[in-house]
């Protein structure tokens, strides 16, 4: 079927070599789970070929992401808002372009379903209607990851230490290949072990029996690199007030409710005195014992503790966590670390009790 549509040839293979893979295997080498969808959006999609559509006489860039843009009423930027498919609403990706390159971007697709989408492709005969909707990170593809990322990270083995005992389970095979939340493969076990966290120090990888083990589930997180949609953070934020919001710290996870405030300094201590507990060695925004690994941070730039209404499961350094005010987007930040897990924080409470009995 022809279109009567010249089709353009652009090559962004060198801008996306430097601003997206490159900093994806260095973060990878460093222990972070960074995602670089967001990054190709921002610097690729809406930076480099938005610019050159405009500079080829186009009006709009028009992508098939699944999300919506909407104009409010009362004025000011244009606002990102979630697909109708709650199953394929790929705003969380959206979440670190600006405001003034979704006034010259549309989304044919935000406002149907991947059903709608499929049933329109058959009708017009498009080769792709039954195609397999696409998986992982696009450079990868359905390759096994470690295989992948083994090319560009050097990997050394280390042990797997269980966080129930302290024991030794076996050896992985780098650990740049694991990250929060999955499954650690261990061979000779009785049972599933799950990552809860890593030492990048002394290679260590922790892990935890089952899926839904307290060492994988923690209250709260410290993110960095906040980074706002409209080009400001939301006037509750700006007073100086938490912000009540919904979030997303992975693509695949539903909404869920937290609290929002800024600390101007990356020191625990400092995040410890802005929330009322200075002096206090364990404190909800510190960093999980599990979790020796983390965003670089730039010292005297705000920071985001985040405290989650549920405990919420496999908080993973590096990866972006998405801030939504019903189903208009507010922006990314980056996860700097986890607070305590739920398993530290029973350990805390039975080692003081302990002492209250002993006294």
């Amino acid at each position: 079927m022809r279109s009567g549509i010249k089709l353009h040839h652009l090559d962004y293979q060198k801008q996306y070599w430097t601003q997206v893979f490159e900093t994806f295997t260095q973060k990878f080498a460093m222990g972070l789970t960074p995602n670089p969808d967001l990054a190709c959006n921002q610097h690729i999609k809406f930076d480099a070929l938005l610019e050159n559509a405009l500079q080829m006489g186009a009006d709009k860039l028009a992508t098939g992401h699944y999300a919506r843009l909407c104009q409010p009423q009362s004025g000011g930027p244009v606002q990102l808002l979630r697909g109708i498919d709650e199953n394929k609403d790929q705003s969380y990706f959206l979440a670190n372009v600006g405001a003034d390159a979704f006034e010259k971007v549309l989304f044919p697709l935000g406002t149907l379903t991947k059903a709608d989408v499929r049933n329109l492709a058959v009708s017009e005969g498009l080769v792709t209607a039954t195609k397999r909707s696409s998986a992982g990170i696009c450079f990868v593809g359905r390759r096994d990851f470690r295989d992948f990322i083994s090319e560009y990270v050097e990997m050394k083995p280390g042990p797997f230490v269980c966080v129930d005992g302290n024991s030794h389970l076996g050896t992985h095979t780098g650990i740049a290949a694991y990250t929060h939340g999955q499954r650690a493969g261990i061979s000779g076990v009785p049972k599933p072990f799950y990552v809860v966290g890593k030492n990048v120090e002394n290679n260590t990888v922790f892990v935890a029996p089952g899926a839904d083990h307290p060492a994988l589930f923690c209250t709260s997180a410290v993110a960095g690199d906040p980074f706002w949609i409209s080009g400001q953070p939301p006037k509750v934020l700006q007073d100086g007030q938490p912000l009540t919001c919904m979030f997303k710290a992975r693509y695949r996870q539903s909404l869920e409710k937290c609290t929002v405030c800024f600390v101007d300094s990356n020191t625990e201590e400092a995040i410890a005195e802005s929330m009322g507990v200075a002096g206090t060695e364990t404190t909800e925004f510190a960093s999980s014992s599990f979790c020796r690994v983390r965003h670089t941070l730039d010292e005297g730039k705000r920071l985001l503790q985040i405290r989650f209404e549920d405990p919420t499961r496999a908080i993973t350094p590096g990866q972006a966590l998405v801030l939504y005010d019903g189903d208009v987007c507010l922006g990314a930040s980056v996860i700097a670390y986890p607070g305590p897990s739920l398993f530290e924080q029973n350990q805390l409470h039975e080692e003081d009790v302990q002492v209250s009995v002993s006294v």
